[in-house]
């Protein structure tokens, strides 16, 4: 086993020397080898040349193979000892570079921190929203704060030659709609007066329009280019549609709510079957009754009647009465609720792991590959006929074939490149198939019969009542009931 070199410790972070070695020097019995990124060097001697070895051969050794700086005299001369001949033993090693930090945003409102994000996080999924109910601020706020990265410190290697440090990563403030950046470009601050909103990476501040009652003939429809937020009920047959999020404080009758981010209802909905809920993020109420509603999450703090739900992501009830019953219910990844169905056997379906147009962007990607692949085959052929013929003729190459030779050479380079990012495209496209085959239904109370269970491309339909389950493909891609862990 080839020995550890003990970690160089640089300020408050440790590095591990490489272990791969390249063999620099063989004389006489004696081999010195250096780490790949020349931060070590070890040097072996020969079991039956030991005695023939001094402390000078093998420091004129280490001085032939380059290895000037780092050397430890204790450690040459340990490497003498009979009981280490024939292995390699660490003698030399360098100072390794010091990182220094990237740059960093910090969130901030009104001067406090609200959240940084930690080495490696997406910033895109910083959102203001999980913080607070509502972050109003006025103009002059400051928003984000931009902490540039710093320089690392170089470091020597056993050669005494430099070694630059990792250069640091700057990040760039997250300049949404209504938001002004300094002339120092440290700091992101309000434009106008109004709610602190963020999507795609971008921090924004949008106007916010309140509706004190109920959204009634007095008030009309809504259709608003930034947050609304009502206190009262949205009757029946109006409409409140908003650029970002919706908060309405009391009940949705049969109404068509739209909003580009969050949907909050905080009494629920009575839908009377002509309700309509969009949310462009999560959805959250306290139930839904007879109503259709998409979002990208859905939370319900209760149940989910007789109604039809889908999100791009995860469906969610929470509480003793958080089942779902009768209508359809569906989601990308996972379903996770307090029961499914009712004792009546009323009819209720579940899904999860449906994407069907990620499965056609799959088959037009292999699509593509396969007739790029049928074109390369013709094509290649030929191409390597004139590259031989030019490599054999040389100077005597007919003239009227290099521009022939040229073409094919751009056409294919330009064709392999075209295929290396199907390939790549192909790769994330089943990746992300993959994680909808994995997709759950979580149920932490009963299951009834008359409920079916639909996981991808397989269907299950419960004929007997069950409790604590988690539905999910088996390896036979079979939905199956597992207890609930």
């Amino acid at each position: 086993m080839e020995p550890r070199i003990p970690a160089v410790r640089a300020s408050s972070q440790t590095y591990n020397v490489d272990l791969a070695r390249e063999v620099l020097l063989e004389k006489d019995g004696i081999q010195v080898s250096a780490t790949r990124d020349r931060l070590g060097a070890f040097v072996r001697i020969e079991a039956d040349a030991g005695p023939l070895v001094s402390l000078e051969d093998l420091l004129e050794a280490l001085k032939e193979a380059g290895i000037t700086t780092g050397v430890r005299p204790d450690k040459v001369k340990a490497a003498l000892d009979p009981s280490r001949l024939g292995s390699e033993q660490l003698v030399a090693w360098g100072k390794q570079p010091r990182p220094g930090e990237d740059g960093r945003l910090e969130y901030v409102v009104g001067g406090e921190k609200v959240a940084t994000p930690a080495d490696g996080e997406d910033l895109g999924r910083i959102d203001y929203r999980a913080q607070s109910q509502t972050i109003s601020v006025k103009k002059g706020t400051l928003l984000v704060r931009r902490i540039p990265p710093t320089a690392g410190a170089e470091g020597v290697n056993v050669h005494g030659q430099t070694v630059a440090p990792p250069v640091s990563r700057d990040v760039k403030l997250p300049k949404g709609k209504n938001t002004e950046i300094d002339a120092e470009g440290l700091n992101l601050y309000a434009e106008i007066d109004g709610l602190v909103s963020q999507a795609g990476g971008l921090v924004s501040v949008s106007p916010v329009m309140d509706v004190r009652g109920d959204v009634d003939f007095s008030v009309g429809n809504i259709d608003f280019h930034g947050s609304v937020n009502i206190g009262g009920t949205v009757l029946v047959d109006f409409e409140v549609k908003a650029q970002d999020d919706i908060t309405i404080g009391g009940v949705v009758e049969g109404a068509r709510i739209m909003a580009g981010g969050n949907l909050k209802i905080n009494r629920g909905v009575q839908g009377g079957g002509k309700a309509r809920l969009q949310a462009g993020g999560c959805l959250s109420a306290s139930f839904l009754n007879n109503a259709v509603a998409a979002a990208e999450d859905v939370v319900i703090n209760g149940p989910i009647l007789h109604s039809r739900v889908h999100a791009n992501n995860s469906v969610t009830t929470t509480g003793g009465k958080g089942v779902i019953a009768g209508g359809k219910v569906s989601a990308r990844f996972l379903i996770d609720c307090t029961a499914l169905g009712t004792e009546l056997g009323a009819r209720t379906e579940v899904e999860v792991g449906q994407a069907p147009e990620l499965r056609e962007k799959i088959n037009a990607v292999q699509q593509q590959m396969k007739k790029m692949e049928g074109q390369l085959a013709r094509i290649l052929p030929a191409f390597e006929q004139l590259r031989k013929a030019r490599e054999e003729l040389g100077e005597n190459f007919p003239e009227e074939h290099r521009a022939s030779l040229e073409n094919a050479e751009h056409t294919v380079e330009v064709w392999q490149k075209q295929m290396a990012a199907l390939e790549e495209q192909r790769s994330a496209l089943l990746e992300e198939d993959e994680k909808h085959r994995r997709a759950e239904v979580l149920v932490r109370g009963e299951v009834y019969p008359g409920v079916t269970v639909r996981i991808y491309d397989a269907v299950l339909s419960v004929q007997n009542a069950i409790k604590f389950v988690r539905f999910c493909r088996d390896s036979e891609g079979a939905v199956t009931a597992l207890p609930l862990g």
